[in-house]
């Protein structure tokens, strides 16, 4: 039997025979939850496929562009009167993590920032003018 972490409280279990050195599964790979509840479990397992013999986990953004497309669908049938009404729109989306975003100086609190190297480290005043006035990126 091998046990193998696949994420926060989440195990893959193997168990398989050595006859000869050869391995042989004995039954199909089994997941085990932890300490999980029944809700949580249910939407770890529609979240997840098997692709090349190991579990990969959707992200919420992959499931919410494929509710997109699928409610898409579902909106042409109804524009060509296929079916009466879509099913789909009261699903709801997965919360997707924000993003860390840039946060840009306003111009008193660049003139202040300005204020203050000149005030304490005057000989680094030249490079930090210059790093606020042109546009550069990382990378």
């Amino acid at each position: 039997m091998a046990i193998s972490k696949i994420g926060q409280n989440l195990w893959k279990i193997k168990v398989r025979v050595r006859v000869q050195g050869k391995d042989y599964p004995i039954n199909k790979q089994e997941t085990f939850f932890g300490t999980k509840t029944e809700a949580e479990q249910r939407i770890i397992k529609k979240t997840m496929h098997v692709r090349n013999g190991g579990l990969v986990f959707k992200s919420a953004a992959t499931i919410n562009r494929q509710i997109r497309i699928v409610r898409a669908a579902f909106n042409v049938a109804l524009g060509l009167e296929l079916i009466d009404k879509n099913q789909i729109t009261n699903v709801r989306f997965l919360m997707e993590p924000e993003k860390p975003r840039d946060r840009y100086l306003t111009e008193d609190e660049e003139a202040k920032f300005i204020e203050m190297i000149a005030e304490h480290r005057p000989y680094i005043l030249p490079i930090v003018k210059y790093n606020l006035l042109v546009p550069c990126r990382r990378g």
